[in-house]
């Protein structure tokens, strides 16, 4: 049987979750937050030999409610002590936004730079990795907006047409919705989710003139939905921010 507990401070924040298996423990977290509500660190520990120890530990940092500063940790039972292992800071433009992200390893290092337009969207992303300070490859992406307004948020891809379709809210906190135009009638789309440095975190058919997608297992930061449609290979792309 397994056995989850967990605890809560007076602004319903996440203060400690135990987890047992057969009435024995097997680890438990502890969480740290901020006077604005973001969690500042993750402690977790495991039970073993009768008492419990300490095992991963994140810390971070925010500018107003954008986290800035990660720090991964796990701990060194010879050396007793904590030792780092990843580290990713982001800096804050004058408008908010995130332009500059940087991964730490021991013996990686990865920046990606990124430039906004007057509309506050990305129209161009660099990406550069490092192995042990040596440059591994680099990649450089722009994006072409046509016929931006508040309400229509579509891009063209070359000739192949348009998808007008909506996305809201942006930014966005536990899901984002998509509303496609009905004259499009019963084509199929399909949707696809990125991180800043383009890795693809999902992937969903659209046969629905409303859809949801559901954000809250990811951290806060800057993402990409694209959303192609099948038939016409058109596409749609769009940055959204998540706090």
């Amino acid at each position: 049987m397994r056995i989850y507990d967990y605890t809560y401070d007076a602004s319903e924040n996440l203060l400690s979750s135990t987890y047992a298996v057969n009435n024995a423990f097997v680890n438990k977290t502890f969480y740290t937050y901020d006077a604005l509500g973001n969690s500042t660190s993750q402690i977790s520990q495991v039970f073993t030999n009768g008492s419990w120890v300490n095992a991963q530990k994140s810390e971070m940092e925010y500018d107003e409610l954008t986290q800035t500063q990660r720090v991964d940790f796990i701990w060194d039972d010879m050396m007793n002590q904590w030792e780092e292992t990843y580290k990713i800071v982001r800096t804050i433009n004058s408008m908010g936004l995130i332009d500059t992200v940087k991964q730490y390893t021991s013996s990686e290092f990865a920046v990606t730079t990124c430039t906004f337009n007057s509309y506050n969207n990305i129209i161009q992303q660099a990406y550069s990795y490092y192995i042990s300070g040596a440059l591994n490859n680099s990649t450089l992406y722009s994006f072409i907006y046509e016929d931006f307004d508040d309400t229509d948020l579509s891009i063209t891809s070359g000739d192949k047409g348009e998808i007008q379709l909506t996305l809201f809210p942006n930014p966005i906190t536990n899901k984002i919705n998509i509303k496609i135009d009905e004259t499009f009638g019963n084509q199929e789309f399909e949707m696809s989710l990125t991180d800043i440095n383009g890795r693809l975190l999902k992937t969903e058919k659209i046969t629905k003139k409303f859809s949801t997608i559901h954000t809250a297992n990811y951290a806060p930061g800057v993402y990409f939905i694209n959303v192609t449609n099948k038939k016409t290979n058109a596409n749609f792309s769009q940055k959204i921010i998540k706090n």
